[in-house]
């Protein structure tokens, strides 16, 4: 039996997980607090753009996304339905940009309290 000691590393290049700081439940719920107001389709369209867009500036900037295709990077979804940004199911299905970001996303390990990904 041998503990494993985790550490922070100074170097990009020694780690082996990345964390990226998008924080999507606090844009969701900022100016958009009740359900209804977040589930208006240029709210969610406009948080999926903020993941997608910190995932671009991630891939210009470094070369980490890159190598491992995203797999060792961390997302946290601490809202309704995570990733999905909609807790209507059917609405979730039919949007153009969720399928994107899913994919985008489908590498990488997203800490969320649903593991549904289909609502």
């Amino acid at each position: 039996f041998r503990i494993i000691r985790t550490r922070r590393v100074n170097r990009a290049e020694d780690a082996n997980i990345f964390y990226v700081p998008v924080f999507v439940s606090a844009f969701l719920a900022g100016e958009n607090a009740s359900l209804e107001e977040q589930a208006r389709p240029s709210v969610r369209k406009a948080a999926g753009k903020l993941v997608l867009d910190a995932i671009s500036w991630a891939r210009k900037t470094f070369p980490f996304w890159n190598r491992s295709s995203g797999s060792d990077h961390v997302f946290l979804f601490s809202h309704e339905n995570g990733p999905c940004l909609d807790f209507v199911a059917e609405r979730a299905q039919k949007s153009r940009l969720i399928p994107v970001l899913l994919k985008t996303l489908q590498n990488s390990l997203i800490l969320s309290h649903t593991g549904d990904l289909r609502s």
